[in-house]
């Protein structure tokens, strides 16, 4: 039997469980022949973790089971292409001096902390913007009375 949670299972606020599309299917005692399983299995899968809802009327089509969707796109929503965006967001040579090369050689460990900091610092670099802009608009105000 698989866990609770297999298929995407929810919890409501109340703490009551959803169960996803998987999960209903692999409880429900309709008899069906291992293809059919297999696909009906695919399309409960695409439709838990939000690749395509094969329930609509868009995704009637024949092969919409072996078509690549967005969300599975394997360089877009890989660990390397998020490790080189937030690289870039969180301005990690500019506060460590490595560059992207020497960044990503670094133990994974080092990486996770040089990126919650750069975070930390992004955050203190918005709140000084903004604090400088509200005192030029606050002078710019000033000025005009």
């Amino acid at each position: 039997m698989a866990s609770p949670l297999f298929g995407r299972s929810r919890f409501t606020k109340r703490g009551e469980l959803i169960p996803g599309e998987v999960e209903k299917f692999l409880k429900s005692s309709v008899k069906v022949d291992p293809y059919t399983s297999q696909l009906l299995l695919m399309e409960a899968y695409d439709i838990d973790f939000g690749i395509a809802d094969h329930n609509q009327p868009l995704f009637q089509r024949p092969m919409n089971l072996i078509k690549m969707y967005p969300k599975e796109d394997p360089v877009s929503y890989s660990r390397r292409y998020e490790l080189i965006r937030r690289f870039g967001i969180y301005r990690i040579k500019e506060h460590f001096g490595f560059n992207l090369q020497e960044f990503m050689q670094q133990p994974r460990e080092m990486v996770e902390f040089m990126l919650r900091l750069g975070a930390e610092y992004a955050v203190e670099s918005k709140k000084a913007a903004d604090a400088a802009k509200s005192s030029v608009e606050q002078a710019l105000a000033g000025e005009k009375k």
